[in-house]
């Protein structure tokens, strides 16, 4: 089980994009551009009682590329496990985002994508302010 608890970030998150349609993947949070499990194993992933403060702006020469903006965190996600009966999970609490986010793909106040890919993502007493 990995553990994230207490924790702040506070930073101001600009990235530019440059290249041709579709050549583009990335994604950016205050907190975290990208959270997730890891492949195989079973794995239980917390992040509580923290916090991503900053705004976040994303621009890119290809609108379509798949670029993911979130307050907190761009992703969220368990990842795909080839073992059987692999258990992912992904469990937030009281977390929360403040400050604007835009541009991006894929854009939202607290996340800008969440999947569960082969497991669970449980998302309890968190927020986000600032415009989107």
């Amino acid at each position: 089980m990995k553990f994230a608890t207490n924790s702040t970030s506070s930073v101001n998150v600009s990235l530019s994009l440059t290249g041709g349609k579709g050549s583009n993947s990335s994604s950016a949070g205050s907190f975290a551009g990208h959270i997730s499990t890891y492949h195989g194993d079973e794995t239980t992933l917390n992040i509580v009682n923290s916090a991503g403060t900053g705004n976040v702006t994303i621009t890119t020469e290809d609108p379509t590329s798949a670029v993911y903006a979130g307050g907190f965190s761009g992703i969220l996600a368990t990842k795909h496990s080839e073992a059987e009966n692999s258990q992912q999970i992904v469990n937030i609490d009281n977390v929360c985002a403040t400050g604007n986010v835009s541009g991006g793909y894929i854009t939202g106040g607290l996340f800008g994508n969440v999947q569960a890919n082969s497991g669970t993502v449980n998302i309890k007493n968190s927020y986000s302010t600032g415009d989107v």
